[in-house]
């Protein structure tokens, strides 16, 4: 599954490694987004089924996601690829990781088995060039989305926790994790470096690092692949509707 798998539904996406320990946040680290105008805005685009959005819409005026019903997603994807070993294995710990540093950032979480809606805040173009307004043809996009809408969101910055899509590989694979600065070497020789110094760092370490260098702040995102969680989606926050049909882009303006 390619990296695109973030934005999807409620965040399935690439894993690797082996079952995880589940990490925490750090008891009393400063929340990411501290000194954001709470009024400001971001734009963001996920992938969804929209049927099942407006139909989440009409019966209760909002969407949030389900946790049950992310992990039977993931269940049922291994079981029609033939995996043997769960992804949910990885998946979970990790989703748990996200979902309580959204609460430390003080997104409060609306009931007990919410799960995270994940969006794009930004990506990288076929030109490696920082993109806020994606687009369904790009190639990366075409096979996996096949059938799924494009929704462009807009909502308050305050309501958003902003992350690095490759630095939550960290989380997901339970390893330390560098700054992010380091992925600018496209060699990749400091981020070796870097982790042949850190690969034996503790938990407490790494759940450090991984608060400190996964998320981003909203009104600084670096020219990378910039995923955004937040709990609940309403119609006032969902501008216009994209599709790709026949190869043909059919835009919907809510």
């Amino acid at each position: 599954m390619g990296r695109n798998g973030y934005a999807r539904h409620d965040g399935m996406g690439m894993i690797s490694g082996n079952t995880l320990a589940v990490p925490q946040p750090l008891e009393g680290a400063e929340p990411m987004g501290a000194g954001i105008d709470g009024d400001a805005m971001i734009d963001l685009y996920s992938f969804q089924h929209w049927d099942t959005i407006r139909r989440a819409f009409g019966r209760r005026g909002a969407y949030t996601p389900s946790l049950a019903k992310s992990r039977e997603e993931a269940y049922r994807e291994d079981a029609d690829a033939g995996f043997e070993t769960p992804s949910w294995n990885v998946y979970g710990p990790a989703y748990r990781w996200m979902m309580k540093e959204m609460t430390e950032a003080g997104l409060r979480r609306p009931y007990a088995g919410a799960s995270p809606f994940w969006a794009w805040a930004r990506w990288l173009d076929p030109d490696m060039q920082g993109s806020n307004d994606p687009s369904c043809l790009y190639e990366g996009f075409e096979d996996m989305y096949r059938g799924f809408q494009l929704l462009h969101l807009r909502v308050k910055t305050s309501r958003v926790l902003c992350t690095s899509f490759d630095q939550y590989h960290c989380v997901l694979n339970n390893m330390p994790c560098g700054p992010i600065a380091l992925l600018a070497d496209h060699d990749g020789d400091s981020l070796d470096r870097w982790l042949d110094d850190h690969w034996e760092d503790s938990d407490e370490q790494k759940r450090r690092q991984w608060h400190d260098n996964v998320i981003v702040p909203a009104d600084r995102m670096p020219d990378d692949w910039i995923q955004a969680c937040l709990w609940t989606i309403t119609p006032a926050d969902v501008l216009d509707i994209t599709e790709l049909v026949d190869d043909k882009l059919t835009i919907t303006t809510l």
